[in-house]
């Protein structure tokens, strides 16, 4: 793997952790510095305030008892009318590590699955389908021979890492994009 590469990952792992680490020690709906640095991270941008504020709220809200993607992809989609699968997926992941994150281009590339398109009837129920039959793939993936050396590389590269398999897939897999 290329050193930009790993200096990337490498970032992006002490990112994530300090996300991880602030998530359950302040008020997420109200910290800017947590939401900007979230934002940040996991690419959230050109939203409403009052969207960002609807997404905070939710996450504060459930962060100690678990988010649903179902449940958050729904909640944004009635306020706001957009089908958030990659943010609401983000927002699942942090709070339970062991949830993929939906990132179009490795769900499609890596995958073979996109989001349902703008026009398509049931929208939602389906963004819901896909998100978990995304999570089933991934599941099976994980217990491939392919994905078993990208989680030794990643040991190898970072060894004193302490975050989910699916973590660290999630990371070198976003690399691959």
């Amino acid at each position: 793997m290329a050193k930009t590469k790993i200096d990337k990952i490498y970032s992006g792992i002490e990112k994530y952790q300090h996300l991880r680490q602030q998530l359950f020690i302040t008020d997420v709906s109200t910290n800017r510095d947590f939401q900007r640095e979230f934002n940040g991270f996991f690419r959230m941008g050109r939203r409403t305030q009052a969207y960002y504020n609807d997404y905070y709220n939710y996450l504060q809200q459930h962060k100690e008892t678990g988010v649903s993607f179902a449940e958050a992809l729904a909640y944004l989609y009635r306020k706001h009318n957009r089908l958030e699968m990659s943010f609401v997926s983000k927002m699942v992941a942090l709070v339970d590590p062991t949830f993929p994150i939906w990132d179009s281009v490795v769900t499609k590339g890596h995958f073979g699955i996109s989001a349902p398109y703008t026009n398509t009837k049931n929208r939602l129920e389906k963004g819901i389908e896909k998100y978990m039959q995304y999570c089933k793939c991934y599941d099976r993936y994980m217990q491939s021979d392919e994905a078993k050396a990208k989680i030794a590389e990643f040991n190898k590269l970072f060894p004193l890492t302490e975050i989910t398999e699916v973590k660290k897939l999630d990371f070198m897999l976003w690399q691959e994009r």
